[in-house]
């Protein structure tokens, strides 16, 4: 490369334009999405970064050439790139080989001595390649248990069609890949936003993500489709699948989802000024390893639930739990009511309270929740719920579709609410599931802390009715 080359190339990077660059480089002219990807990746704008596009936009196009232009623009760093099964895992190499033989830069950058198109397929084909300015590239695959993945750390970790990866495989894998310092890393994934139950849709809804979002009329906009072909495919496929596909947005809800995400988001207000009720607190208790204790504080206004403070702790002792509410019971005044749920660990923290409560230490009535117990109000609600866990979740079906409820904006929270879902049992009555529960992998199913805490936050005692619409 002639000196007045190097210098165009210096000015453009130097200046962050991703047109020119992709244009010296690969000849190659980008619209203005496909910028925006290449940019963000390229230069590590942002951390964590999750793109949803719509199908054969060129979102893996886009990916590998904002990887290769970060190689370019690194020194001694790794990349991993990781996709749900060993064939996907070619699409982003694949595009990469062809970019490469299109550049004399990046021919000479590659730390080999033979040249050609034939061979530099075969080298990028390999899991494992290095680059002179010491950039070690791997390519990995998530299939299974994810066990390819063990032992590998990278600077940036790229997953590709992450709706297809297990949550599992994502959290005790993939998530510990950004090193000893993952603030330091960057993780970018992408994919079609198949359903709700993953890891993707979790940081789609996390406001410390950067989201990069296209559907069918971008793709019209910038000549990447034609009308013709969206109106086809809006009558060939279910108004799902089109959404899924083409407006590239995650499946709002399924006909056994409880509790929809239109109604949590309406949820998410502002608590009006100089309202104020019966303060009461609840807690989750942790059962399991991975599971957190979480403790709800608010107060009810008539018939009104308003959340105020939400706070979660790894799993601990009973005790240290017991020692948390009367932290909060020490700073707030007047608050009535303590509801914990009382299976499992839980009857230890209930235990504590109540001992304290009838010594006249604490002042809060306390409830004990028990999710499994049978039910104690009116017959119809017998007829209708299989337990108490079901009855206290209807409550609070019916306090987020009638608006009763105010909540915080936090995305475990949200999270959770989405993926409860609900069926009757052959003896028709309501039953209801955990996320990920009554799926086949087992591994998949997670405890909903945050929203069986806000669950045993609404509980009250009286008896109702509930219809189902």
């Amino acid at each position: 490369m002639i000196s007045g080359e190097k210098e165009s190339l210096r000015y453009l990077f130097r200046n962050r334009k991703v047109k020119g660059l992709c244009k010296f480089l690969f000849d190659i002219d980008l619209t203005p999405k496909q910028e925006e990807i290449v940019r963000t990746i390229a230069f590590g704008e942002h951390k964590r970064v999750v793109i949803a596009c719509m199908t054969r936009y060129g979102k893996s196009y886009s990916v590998s050439l904002g990887l290769l232009l970060w190689i370019l623009g690194h020194q001694n760093k790794r990349l991993v790139i990781i996709a749900p099964t060993q064939e996907k895992t070619t699409i982003i190499r694949n595009y990469m080989a062809n970019f490469i033989a299109k550049s004399p830069i990046f021919m000479a950058l590659l730390d080999v001595d033979r040249k050609g198109k034939d061979w530099i397929n075969k080298e990028v084909s390999r899991k494992r390649m290095t680059w002179k300015n010491g950039i070690e590239m791997r390519t990995l695959t998530a299939e299974g248990e994810g066990i390819a993945l063990m032992g590998f750390g990278a600077d940036l970790v790229v997953v590709d069609e992450s709706c297809d990866i297990k949550y599992e495989v994502y959290r005790s894998k993939i998530s510990r890949m950004l090193g000893d310092n993952p603030e330091d890393a960057s993780y970018i994934e992408i994919g079609n936003p198949l359903h709700r139950d993953n890891h993707m849709w979790q940081h789609w809804i996390d406001p410390d993500y950067y989201k990069i979002h296209i559907g069918w009329k971008v793709a019209l906009e910038e000549g990447r489709t034609t009308e013709e072909f969206i109106k086809r495919q809006q009558k060939e496929l279910t108004p799902q699948e089109f959404k899924i596909l083409y407006e590239a947005e995650f499946p709002e809800e399924t006909e056994d989802q409880l509790i929809s995400w239109n109604w949590i988001n309406k949820a998410i207000r502002k608590i009006p000024k100089d309202v104020s009720g019966e303060k009461r607190i609840s807690v989750d208790v942790a059962r399991f390893g991975q599971d957190l204790t979480v403790i709800t504080k608010g107060f009810k206004y008539e018939s009104l639930y308003v959340v105020e403070h939400l706070e979660a702790h790894a799993k601990e002792d009973t005790m240290t739990t017991v020692g948390r509410v009367l932290k909060i019971l020490n700073n707030e005044s007047n608050i009535k009511r303590i509801c914990v749920d009382t299976d499992g660990l839980g009857g230890g923290v209930s235990d504590r309270l109540q001992e304290l409560k009838n010594e006249n230490l604490i002042e809060p009535e306390v409830v004990q929740f028990h999710g499994g117990k049978g039910i104690e109000t009116s017959e119809e609600d017998k007829k209708r719920f299989l337990n108490q866990k079901s009855q206290a979740y209807f409550h609070l079906r019916k306090q987020f579709e009638s608006g009763n409820i105010i909540i915080q904006d936090n995305a475990k929270l949200k999270d959770q609410l989405s993926k409860m879902k609900w069926k009757l049992t052959s003896s028709n009555k309501i039953r209801i599931l955990d996320p990920g529960e009554g799926d086949e992998d087992t591994s998949e199913k997670k405890s909903p802390d945050f929203a069986d805490s806000l669950c045993y936050f609404t509980w009250d005692l009286e008896p109702r009715v509930y219809t189902i619409i």
